[in-house]
């Protein structure tokens, strides 16, 4: 994936609160991302832009370089870099994110939104035609923010309105939403990774830049910062430690020194939660259908793998910041977990889909816009109710268990009946020596 950072930040120029949380939200962010994706940053004001070019996401120390100027800046024009930036390079997802800091205070800002909105839905016509998702956190309800709202949404992304405080939280929203990673919930401060996962990288924040986290594994070691090891990497900052690991123990894993709300453990997989929401927009005061299922390499997984017990929960976030929970049910000849909701409100909704039995524990997290249906929308970027599941893929998936488990137990069989066929040969071959060394073992022991 390449993702592009584009901040018109004049409204955070000498305000050192709202460039230290930028710049720490954009170290999270990026320190995240995979070792093959890549990242660029374009700081904007009138005449200033300060440009990083697409670099490997380990490559995050480039992220001090960020310059916020004085000046408004036009959005188009920076838009517009980003836009030629990203789209020379082939071969990647693409994605834009758009900060704006602009605040009432600064010159030109609603004549920056006028003149900007012809020439921005042309250049949203390009972006969706390049396949270029558009991001866009807005710090302040300034006008124009409907015009970049509509240019978001018509390239597959959406506007997050958010403010200081709550900046952070929204990047690492944003994370989860563009990349799409499984997440496992951390619940009292510990993580239980089942056998499944083959790596997790956990998210942990920090009081103080001088507070050292330790992770403690379920075998009782305790790891920290200088304590890495191969298949290790312990990345720090002032706000947060993001520690990868690779062939994670199996068990529960304890989080020392680190109590907040925003920790996060991202996973790697063979037992993955889909659902069908796939799409930026939502029809509004409709309802909306949404399924969840697991998979293992792509086979559909019956209720009785996951477990009978298992518990599935949808999280929904409303533009006026409520929440409400729904709960699926699961449909026998459909093989899913179902549930529905109606929007009833427009705007930017949060869904967090949950699954939890007892061997397995997961959440995926969506944004969608919830918007008034006609046939002038992008219908393409409404997300389906269809589900992916049918019968077939789980009678398949059921047989390959099948045979699996069969060919399983066959192997074992072989190899019991191998070793003993080997003492066999070998108590034979010394004149009953095995059988003695038992004997006198038996006869010690009484």
């Amino acid at each position: 994936m390449d993702v592009l950072f584009l901040f018109n930040c004049s409204g955070a120029a000498g305000n050192s609160k709202q460039i230290s949380v930028l710049s720490s939200s954009l170290k999270q962010f990026v320190h995240l991302l995979d070792e093959n994706d890549r990242f660029g940053i374009i700081a904007m004001g009138d005449t200033v832009y300060t440009q990083k070019d697409l670099t490997e996401a380990t490559n995050s120390e480039i992220v001090d370089g960020v310059i916020c100027t004085s000046n408004t800046g036009d959005s188009y024009k920076g838009i517009k870099l980003a836009f030629d930036t990203i789209s020379k390079n082939h071969g990647h997802k693409k994605t834009i994110i758009f900060t704006s800091f602009l605040n009432s205070n600064s010159t030109n800002a609603e004549k920056d939104a006028g003149n900007t909105q012809g020439r921005l839905q042309m250049l949203s016509k390009e972006l969706k035609a390049s396949d270029i998702s558009l991001y866009v956190v807005w710090l302040n309800d300034l006008t124009g923010k409907t015009l970049y709202e509509d240019t978001s949404l018509n390239t597959g992304g959406v506007l997050f309105q958010t403010n200081i405080e709550t900046f952070n939280h929204v990047f690492s929203t944003l994370y989860e939403v563009i990349k799409s990673p499984e997440i496992l919930p951390i619940k009292l401060n510990k993580l239980t990774i089942d056998e499944s996962i083959n790596s997790f990288t956990l998210l942990a924040k920090k009081d103080t830049p001088s507070t050292k986290i330790l992770l403690q594994q379920p075998t009782g070691r305790k790891l920290a910062v200088q304590s890495t090891h191969s298949g290790m990497v312990w990345l720090t900052g002032n706000d947060f430690d993001i520690v990868k690991i690779d062939n994670a123990t199996t068990g529960t894993w304890d989080i020392f020194f680190s109590y907040s709300k925003e920790n996060k453990a991202y996973i790697k997989s063979t037992f993955n939660l889909n659902t069908n929401i796939i799409g930026n927009l939502i029809p509004l005061a409709k309802p909306f259908k949404m399924r969840a299922w697991f998979d293992i390499n792509d086979f559909p997984v019956s209720q009785e793998e996951i477990g009978k017990e298992a518990k599935v929960n949808a999280q929904i976030s409303y533009p006026d910041n409520k929440t409400m929970n729904v709960n699926f049910g699961w449909v026998k000849n459909e093989h899913v977990f179902v549930s529905q909701f109606v929007p009833t409100q427009g705007g930017l909704h949060i869904i967090k889909i949950t699954v939890e039995s007892k061997d397995y524990l997961r959440q995926r997290v969506y944004a969608v816009f919830a918007k008034e249906y006609t046939t002038t929308n992008n219908d393409d970027n409404m997300t389906t109710i269809k589900p992916k599941v049918t019968v077939t893929n789980i009678k398949k998936r059921t047989f390959l268990v099948k045979v699996r488990s069969k060919l399983r137990a066959f192997i074992e069989f072989l190899a019991i009946n191998f070793v003993l066929f080997v003492l066999y040969y070998i108590n034979k071959k010394t004149n009953g020596a095995i059988k003695n060394f038992f004997w006198r073992k038996r006869n010690d022991t009484n």
